[in-house]
């Protein structure tokens, strides 16, 4: 229908899919169709339209909307039954113990499970959570890409390089520019990075480079993750949602954005990175 798609992925699954139930938008739910398709889950990726009439009725409905009446909810076939995980941090750590190899095959200790916790949460709630926020308020765009986001990204990008120092000496001659490494946790993307790296995205997506093009190693890990097989074909597939946000007149609010931090004079490098931004 106009309301509702559906855009069924075949890799693997069971007999009853797996349902990603979310907006139709990348939203809070991009991080968690981009493990799904790394780690080559089969799911039904149910999206629901921003202007479906139904929602607010639909929202009441745990089966539809889960406990809390938000989205996106995870449906998880359990026997005869599909149960419900929602929130979209405990989503990630749900589909990661289920599908993620490394995790699998080395089960983190209770100090690394903290630690891609607070990765996951930093990328997720400081980065793409506050991006899409500037969106929906371009009142506030200037401190967040001005402040906010800079302040984060040199975070992870000193964590990247402790990470490379790390790796290189386990692996003599490094892994700088391959695929392999670094990421967050290791020589393999966990669950944080999924995060990180769709924040880097809606990042480039609305500014251009103009600001990680100041981190080197953020610029190759997006890369490097961006040329993850199952990722490639992904990202700007069809299957992609082309719309970034949730945010109904998203173009007009990118518009403001990028007008607010031209005015400001804190990034004046964004003048020639975001002239093909405003006529998309």
């Amino acid at each position: 229908s106009d309301e509702h798609s559906s855009h069924r992925v075949a890799l693997r699954g069971p007999a009853m899919a797996v349902v990603l139930r979310s907006w139709e938008c990348q939203g809070r739910a991009e991080p968690l169709r981009l493990m799904l398709k790394d780690w080559g889950c089969a799911f039904d990726d149910e999206r629901i339209s921003l202007d479906a009439p139904e929602w607010m009725q639909s929202r009441n409905l745990s089966s539809v909307a889960g406990t809390f009446g938000q989205l996106p909810v995870l449906e998880w076939p359990d026997r005869d039954e599909l149960r419900s995980v929602v929130q979209t941090l405990a989503i990630a750590q749900f589909v990661a113990w289920k599908f993620d190899p490394e995790l699998q095959a080395n089960p983190p200790t209770h100090l690394q499970s903290t630690k891609m916790l607070s990765y996951g949460c930093c990328a997720h709630e400081d980065l793409l959570l506050a991006i899409q926020g500037a969106v929906v308020d371009p009142s506030t765009a200037v401190l967040v890409f001005g402040r906010k986001v800079p302040m984060m990204l040199e975070r992870f990008e000193e964590l990247l390089s402790i990470m490379e120092e790390n790796l290189s000496e386990l692996q003599p001659g490094g892994a700088a520019g391959s695929m392999e490494g670094p990421y967050l946790m290791g020589s393999k993307p966990a669950w944080p990075d999924y995060f990180l790296f769709q924040a880097l995205r809606l990042l480039n997506e609305v500014t251009g480079n103009a600001i990680t093009q100041m981190f080197p190693n953020l610029e190759a890990y997006v890369r490097r993750m961006a040329a993850r097989p199952r990722l490639d074909l992904y990202i700007g597939s069809a299957e992609q949602p082309a719309a970034l946000t949730e945010v109904k007149a998203e173009a007009v609010q990118l518009a403001i954005v990028v007008a607010n931090l031209r005015a400001s004079g804190i990034l004046p490098q964004l003048n020639e990175s975001l002239e093909s931004i405003e006529t998309r």
